[in-house]
């Protein structure tokens, strides 16, 4: 049965309506809509899915500092393998580590899944010979065939030029910042039909660090933009997939303790008065003194201590760069004064060496202490 040109009409429009595949994120009680090809957790797939196809993907995390790679690159571990049926072993390195990759590489045990993160190794190869470069990026090359299993490597840079080229040309480039020049080497390499891309996530970036929020486009399926606040729960990078062209991706802030394995985790904030009030407690007017001098002689912040103690310091560094001295003999005049002026006895060498003996005695008890302990809670395990 033929149909009339209104139906056709009515089915072609039906057919041209935007599809607009919506999920949700849920972050303290509440539900945050994500279009699908923003989710995190379709990255972490697509990332999973080429890794079983391709026993080797590498990724590659381009951003200034503070603009959330580390955070990313957790979250992604996390979504990988934490939360899936299939764990990797997942290893840590950073900065001069890159420089012994076909060390760490011969050194791990073959036929596992792995995720190697390599932190913040922007020009650690600069130094290195022409010779060496192209053995690292060798032993790169053949790290599926040396491994025998499934291999995920994660290098975080701080700019695009800051990685060998055939180290940052990676199956997944995901970018967390933009700046002008960030923006013109994107468009080269990425391709200038992307130009559009690129010039939004570079606005959306600059929203997100100076506002404190950003928006995107047709979220909620009704052709409005939709405000996210940064870090409540997103923050928002830029992915590249190859052939799967250029889009934004909302990564929020998740680990465990597998996926943050020997790194520090990320610390509670505290309030500045009740970290001062904290710091103070049991110590009152000497903890006063030392909280400034750690501020100044760590942080810099001469505003923390009183002016004619910086004078002091400054006074104590010229008499250094002027004069050599003993500094093992200088802390014995140190100690010793400070003893003096506490009014106690200066102990002599052999009660220096006696309480020195007894302190041993007492670490070695501790150790065999803590050795049995161990060895009885394995045994309990075991039972």
């Amino acid at each position: 049965m033929g149909q009339t040109i209104a139906q056709l009409k009515q089915k072609v429009a039906g057919n041209s309506q935007p599809h607009y595949n919506t999920t949700f994120y849920t972050w303290n009680e509440k539900k945050y809509p994500i279009l699908h090809k923003h989710n995190f957790t379709r990255l972490a797939d697509s990332i999973k899915q080429m890794n079983e196809i391709n026993s080797y993907v590498s990724v590659v995390n381009f951003g200034k500092s503070g603009s959330g790679k580390s955070t990313l690159t957790t979250s992604l571990i996390h979504r990988i393998s934490c939360k899936s049926d299939k764990k990797y072993v997942i290893k840590w390195f950073e900065r001069t580590d890159l420089t012994r990759l076909d060390t760490i590489i011969d050194s791990l045990p073959k036929g596992l899944r792995y995720i190697l993160v390599f932190d913040d190794v922007s020009y650690v190869l600069d130094g290195v010979s022409s010779k060496r470069k192209k053995e690292l990026a060798g032993k790169l090359t053949h790290i599926r065939h040396d491994l025998k299993g499934k291999v995920i490597t994660i290098m975080n840079i701080h700019f695009m030029t800051a990685l060998l080229p055939i180290m940052r040309d990676a199956d997944f480039k995901i970018i967390t910042s933009m700046s002008d020049q960030d923006a013109k080497n994107f468009k080269n390499t990425l391709g200038w039909d992307n130009k559009y891309a690129i010039d939004r996530f570079q606005r959306q970036y600059a929203s997100q660090m100076m506002k404190g929020y950003f928006f995107l486009n047709n979220v909620d399926g009704n052709g409005k933009s939709y405000c996210y606040k940064t870090n409540q729960p997103f923050r928002i990078a830029q992915v590249s997939e190859g052939a799967g062209g250029i889009h934004p991706v909302l990564f929020p802030q998740e680990y465990c303790e597998n996926c943050t394995a020997k790194r520090e985790k990320p610390k509670q904030m505290m309030d500045p008065q009740v970290f001062y009030d904290k710091c103070l407690k049991g110590y009152t007017s000497r903890a006063k003194t030392a909280i400034g001098y750690w501020a100044y002689l760590l942080h810099g912040r001469k505003e923390c201590l009183p002016a004619n103690n910086a004078r002091c310091l400054i006074w104590i560094d010229k008499m250094v760069s002027k004069y050599g001295i003993d500094m093992d003999k200088l802390s014995e005049v140190i100690v010793k004064e400070i003893e003096r002026g506490k009014g106690k006895k200066i102990s002599t060498g052999k009660e220096k060496k006696n309480s020195s003996k007894q302190e041993t005695e007492t670490v070695s008890e501790s150790l065999i202490d803590a050795n049995v302990s161990n060895y009885l809670n394995s045994d309990l395990k075991k039972v």
